[in-house]
């Protein structure tokens, strides 16, 4: 009976709150994109009645604002996060989970159960606010790529927010480390102690889904690099348009641009260039004037003399040469490394030859980068059978593929340069 009426008295609050904030939903709404203040005395009487039940609290003299808790549980509903919004820290819910679960074995070892409910309770709701929080970081780092950080607008804000959100990832990697390892610890222990119930918990709400956790964050993580390379590579032409749009903004001008025509100004400058006009007559319009200038320009037109075709000569056919010349095709820089390596194979003997070692400064000329050149050296060779190797990178936790850092030459024995060139 007396759960029963707690459960009542708390329905009914529950109730009264939602019926609140249902009622001065115009409030909450204002409330959402910045800070409130009392006006006529209808919104007055809402601010004070979300001010009762905590929904606003006071900032300064006569200035509310949103429940923080209020204001993330709408921004995540309507996926509206404001700039270098922080990801939310895992790290506690697994530490509460790991003593909770302590707690658990303390009980069953006293023998005294009359807590074992509300623990199991406790820490079942712990393990769904974990599943929540990375739902919500997932969904948070999605919303963010895909738009282009588009809650701000300049590029230094959007760079700055990738190196933010890059560091956020770097630490809900390790996190994700710290769960996985508590979640393995959970499946051994409490199928030992006979935590049936708990050990499904943590199985369906937490471990299945940690390989998908593991690989989007991952991606968010590659994604996130590629940006900041990508930015890194575009800031020196960024910087060269944006000074170029400075002046021109700073110095407007209608016909061109302004140059003051003195000793100094260069003579290239200052050189006149005709620009050839050729007047293009509408024939289809019928208008008095341009009928006289068109019969005026016929009228001034040559004759036309037909003349009559002379035959043309016969001429005998000879057959001036036999066979078809073959038109050497210059190669590309990657192509002459190429052969260069192949010569290097043969004259080298038994020496292994690095690609990654390979010509460097010719491919930092022709804008060959590292990772384009292995992959291309890689393929020519398996193309051409000649033995290589990689060099493999130890494999790292969290990622499915291997990753190599060189590709490795190995030499030609008993290969002829015709057979080589063939």
């Amino acid at each position: 009976m007396a759960t029963a009426g707690r459960r009542t008295d708390t329905k009914t609050q529950v109730q009264r709150l939602l019926g609140l904030l249902n009622k001065h939903s115009d409030v909450v709404s204002d409330s959402l994109t910045g800070s409130v203040e009392p006006q006529e005395k209808a919104y007055s009487a809402a601010v004070d009645a979300l001010v009762g039940i905590n929904a606003l609290l006071p900032l300064e003299e006569g200035i509310y604002h949103l429940n923080p808790r209020i204001r993330s549980y709408l921004s995540e509903q309507m996926a509206q996060y404001s700039a270098f919004q922080a990801l939310t820290r895992i790290s506690d819910q697994i530490h509460s989970a790991r003593s909770k679960w302590l707690e658990m074995l303390a009980i069953k070892h006293s023998g005294d159960l009359r807590d074992m409910q509300v623990m199991e309770d406790s820490f079942t709701l712990t393990v769904t606010e974990i599943h929540h929080f990375m739902t919500q970081n997932l969904l948070l780092l999605s919303t963010q790529i895909a738009t282009d950080f588009g809650n701000v607008k300049t590029l230094r804000a959007k760079l700055q927010q990738n190196k933010f959100y890059a560091d956020g990832v770097r630490k809900l990697s390790m996190e994700l480390e710290q769960l996985e390892a508590f979640c393995n610890d959970m499946d051994k222990d409490s199928l030992g102690k006979g935590f049936y119930y708990v050990r499904q918990i943590v199985n369906t709400r937490i471990r299945s889904r940690l390989p998908e956790w593991f690989t989007r964050v991952n991606d968010v993580q590659a994604t996130i690099s590629r940006k900041l390379f990508e930015s890194k590579e575009l800031e020196v032409d960024v910087l060269l348009w944006s000074q170029s749009v400075l002046w021109l903004t700073r110095n407007p001008t209608l016909n061109g641009l302004d140059v003051a025509v003195d000793e100094k100004c260069p003579a290239d400058l200052c050189i006149p260039t005709p620009i050839k006009v050729r007047p293009q007559l509408d024939v289809m319009a019928r208008p008095v004037a341009g009928i006289d200038v068109i019969a005026a320009a016929v009228a001034r037109l040559p004759k036309v003399v037909e003349a009559s075709a002379a035959p043309e000569p016969k001429v005998i056919q000879k057959v001036l040469r036999r066979g078809n010349s073959i038109e050497e095709v210059a190669l590309l820089p990657e192509e002459e490394m190429i052969e260069d390596l192949k010569q290097a194979l043969l004259t080298q003997g038994h020496t292994e030859i690095s690609g990654l070692a390979w010509q460097p400064d010719k491919r930092a000329v022709h804008g060959i980068n590292d990772e384009s050149w292995l992959l291309f050296l890689a393929s020519q060779l398996a193309l051409q059978q000649i033995p290589f190797t990689f060099s493999m990178l130890p494999r790292e936790k969290g990622w499915t593929n291997d990753r190599y850092s060189d590709v490795v030459a190995q030499p030609l024995p008993f290969v002829s340069e015709l057979e080589l060139s063939s």
